[in-house]
Protein backbone atom coordinates (compact mmCIF):
# COMPACT_ATOMS: atom_id res chain seq x y z
CA UNK A 1 0.00 0.00 0.00
CA UNK A 2 0.96 3.65 -0.18
CA UNK A 3 3.07 4.51 2.86
CA UNK A 4 2.24 8.17 3.60
CA UNK A 5 -1.42 7.84 2.60
CA UNK A 6 -1.86 4.69 4.67
CA UNK A 7 -0.26 6.34 7.72
CA UNK A 8 -2.39 9.47 7.33
CA UNK A 9 -5.49 7.32 6.96
CA UNK A 10 -4.58 5.37 10.12
CA UNK A 11 -4.21 8.65 12.05
CA UNK A 12 -7.48 9.94 10.59
CA UNK A 13 -9.31 6.72 11.55
CA UNK A 14 -7.95 6.97 15.09
CA UNK A 15 -9.29 10.52 15.41
CA UNK A 16 -12.70 9.51 14.02
CA UNK A 17 -12.87 6.66 16.56
CA UNK A 18 -11.91 9.08 19.33
CA UNK A 19 -14.65 11.49 18.23
CA UNK A 20 -17.21 8.68 18.12
CA UNK A 21 -16.19 7.67 21.64
CA UNK A 22 -16.61 11.25 22.87
CA UNK A 23 -20.05 11.48 21.31
CA UNK A 24 -21.13 8.38 23.24
CA UNK A 25 -19.43 9.28 26.53
CA UNK A 26 -19.07 13.04 26.99
CA UNK A 27 -16.99 12.64 30.15
CA UNK A 28 -14.19 10.97 28.19
CA UNK A 29 -12.52 14.22 27.09
CA UNK A 30 -12.70 17.50 25.25
CA UNK A 31 -14.90 17.41 22.16
CA UNK A 32 -13.62 20.70 20.75
CA UNK A 33 -9.95 19.66 20.92
CA UNK A 34 -10.73 16.32 19.31
CA UNK A 35 -12.60 18.01 16.45
CA UNK A 36 -9.66 20.37 15.91
CA UNK A 37 -7.26 17.41 15.79
CA UNK A 38 -9.58 15.62 13.37
CA UNK A 39 -9.59 18.66 11.12
CA UNK A 40 -5.79 18.73 11.15
CA UNK A 41 -5.66 15.00 10.33
CA UNK A 42 -8.09 15.51 7.45
CA UNK A 43 -5.88 18.29 6.06
CA UNK A 44 -2.82 16.02 6.28
CA UNK A 45 -4.68 13.19 4.55
CA UNK A 46 -5.79 15.53 1.79
CA UNK A 47 -2.24 16.83 1.33
CA UNK A 48 -0.91 13.26 1.08
CA UNK A 49 -3.63 12.37 -1.44
CA UNK A 50 -2.71 15.38 -3.58
CA UNK A 51 0.94 14.22 -3.70
CA UNK A 52 -0.10 11.20 -5.75
CA UNK A 53 0.20 11.33 -9.55
CA UNK A 54 -3.03 12.48 -11.20
CA UNK A 55 -3.80 9.35 -13.23
CA UNK A 56 -2.61 6.83 -10.62
CA UNK A 57 -5.59 4.86 -9.25
CA UNK A 58 -5.84 4.21 -5.53
CA UNK A 59 -5.25 0.56 -4.55
CA UNK A 60 -8.52 -1.28 -3.83
CA UNK A 61 -7.87 -1.98 -0.11
CA UNK A 62 -6.93 1.65 0.47
CA UNK A 63 -9.98 2.89 -1.44
CA UNK A 64 -12.20 0.60 0.67
CA UNK A 65 -10.65 1.94 3.89
CA UNK A 66 -11.17 5.49 2.66
CA UNK A 67 -14.88 4.76 2.01
CA UNK A 68 -15.23 3.20 5.47
CA UNK A 69 -13.58 6.24 7.06
CA UNK A 70 -15.95 8.55 5.18
CA UNK A 71 -18.94 6.52 6.39
CA UNK A 72 -17.69 6.68 9.99
CA UNK A 73 -17.20 10.43 9.68
CA UNK A 74 -20.75 10.80 8.32
CA UNK A 75 -22.08 8.87 11.32
CA UNK A 76 -20.19 11.23 13.65
CA UNK A 77 -21.62 14.21 11.78
CA UNK A 78 -25.15 12.89 12.27
CA UNK A 79 -24.48 12.29 15.97
CA UNK A 80 -23.20 15.84 16.33
CA UNK A 81 -26.34 17.15 14.60
CA UNK A 82 -28.56 15.18 17.00
CA UNK A 83 -26.56 16.46 19.97
CA UNK A 84 -26.91 20.04 18.69
CA UNK A 85 -30.69 19.69 18.44
CA UNK A 86 -30.95 18.19 21.93
CA UNK A 87 -28.76 20.92 23.37
CA UNK A 88 -30.89 23.59 21.69
CA UNK A 89 -34.09 22.06 23.03
CA UNK A 90 -32.64 21.85 26.53
CA UNK A 91 -31.47 25.45 26.37
CA UNK A 92 -34.89 26.56 25.13
CA UNK A 93 -36.48 24.78 28.09
CA UNK A 94 -34.14 26.39 30.62
CA UNK A 95 -34.03 29.88 29.08
CA UNK A 96 -37.02 30.56 26.84
CA UNK A 97 -36.30 33.02 24.07
CA UNK A 98 -39.78 34.54 23.90
CA UNK A 99 -41.51 36.03 26.91
CA UNK A 100 -44.99 35.32 25.58
CA UNK A 101 -44.29 31.60 25.99
CA UNK A 102 -43.54 32.09 29.68
CA UNK A 103 -45.18 35.33 30.83
CA UNK A 104 -48.73 36.49 30.29
CA UNK A 105 -49.49 39.75 28.45
CA UNK A 106 -51.12 41.20 31.57
CA UNK A 107 -47.94 40.70 33.57
CA UNK A 108 -45.93 42.49 30.89
CA UNK A 109 -48.27 45.46 30.85
CA UNK A 110 -48.63 45.73 34.64
CA UNK A 111 -45.08 45.52 35.78
CA UNK A 112 -41.49 44.94 34.95
CA UNK A 113 -40.25 41.54 33.96
CA UNK A 114 -37.16 39.73 35.23
CA UNK A 115 -35.47 39.85 31.82
CA UNK A 116 -36.10 43.54 31.16
CA UNK A 117 -36.85 44.88 27.71
CA UNK A 118 -34.62 45.53 24.74
CA UNK A 119 -36.77 48.41 23.48
CA UNK A 120 -37.38 50.26 26.73
CA UNK A 121 -34.89 51.86 29.11
CA UNK A 122 -35.88 52.23 32.74
CA UNK A 123 -33.19 54.75 33.59
CA UNK A 124 -32.07 52.88 36.69
CA UNK A 125 -28.58 52.27 35.42
CA UNK A 126 -27.92 55.65 33.88
CA UNK A 127 -24.99 57.54 35.32
CA UNK A 128 -23.79 61.07 34.75
CA UNK A 129 -20.23 61.48 33.56
CA UNK A 130 -18.52 64.74 34.31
Amino acid sequence: MNGPISKSLNDFDAQVRRLAQLLVDASAGDLLATCAQLQAQAARLQADMQQRPVGDPLPTPLALRLRQSAAALTACQQSLARRTVLTGQTLQTLLPALRRDTYSVEALVRGRTPYGSAGRQSGEFQALAV
